[in-house]
């Protein structure tokens, strides 16, 4: 697997590689509010089924409820110009 996602493979640089579906479900294993004034929200740090970790925003309706090692689902990612942007919500 290759992450983030190139077209050539950075251990042997072949560029015979494909996309694979990846398991949306993960564990959030840090988590801060942030202050910013556009950013306002919960974000975590997630790693994936996959031994994939992402940044992305939590979302929840009682972020009182939130807790290190919790089950969280990717429900929403996607490109903002050149950065990518992920959601998460407690499952």
């Amino acid at each position: 697997m290759i992450w983030p996602p190139s077209n050539i493979c950075s251990k042997c640089l072949s560029d015979r590689i494909e996309w694979v579906e990846v398991d949306s479900n993960g564990k959030l294993l840090e988590f801060s509010e942030s202050l910013i004034a556009s950013k306002l929200g919960m974000f975590g740090v997630v790693e994936l089924n996959e031994n994939i970790r992402l940044l992305g925003k939590i979302i929840c309706d009682n972020y009182g409820e939130l807790k290190k090692g919790m089950m969280v689902k990717m429900v929403k990612c996607g490109m903002e110009g050149d950065d990518a942007y992920y959601e998460f919500q407690p499952i």
